[in-house]
């Protein structure tokens, strides 16, 4: 810096006389502090850019905190999974949701039947709050919402054990 330079252009870091300097390795250790958290908060935090979504993806995320069951819920009118698919507020369905989210989960799969479209889908209906799952995939759900499936599927193989129905579910005379 020149003779022809304002002081304050000769300061890098302007310093007010009753701040005290900081020891140079304290600054040193600091520094690298920081740099560690942004680096954990971007990898906690990256997200792809607002532009880049659709509307509709734009309900879809972000999930809210613990809500595993929002991407298999069903509502009239709103796309599954999205937010618009929550139950309404003060509803039995919401009371419901809230009762499921709290239990301990367990792993299940849901059996298609041979012949059965691929796309088809498992649906639970609890106190008004419907939930559609894929088939034949391990799904982690809630105890009560396992339970009702593999109820199901246990009185679909003692039917057709008995010769109530046939593999596909068909009942027979």
């Amino acid at each position: 810096m020149g003779k022809d330079e304002p002081a304050a252009l000769k300061s890098a870091t302007p310093t007010t006389p009753a701040e005290p300097k900081e020891d140079p390795k304290e600054a040193k250790e600091n520094a690298k502090a920081k740099a560690e958290v942004k680096v954990e908060k971007a990898k906690t935090e990256a997200k792809e850019p607002a532009a880049l979504k659709s509307e509709d993806d734009k309900d879809l995320e972000p999930e809210a905190k613990g809500d595993y069951l929002r991407q298999y819920q069903i509502r009239k009118n709103a796309k599954p999974g999205s937010l618009k698919s929550d139950p309404q507020k003060g509803s039995k369905a919401e009371a419901m949701k809230a009762h499921l989210l709290a239990q301990p989960t367990r792993t299940i799969l849901v059996n298609r039947p041979d012949g059965e479209d691929k796309k088809s889908v498992g649906t639970v209906n609890l106190n008004g709050y419907r939930l559609d799952f894929p088939k034949e995939v391990y799904l982690e759900l809630p105890v009560q919402v396992a339970d009702v499936i593999q109820d199901s599927q246990g009185q679909t193989r003692k039917a057709i054990l008995q010769g109530q129905v046939d593999v596909e579910g068909n009942k027979l005379a």
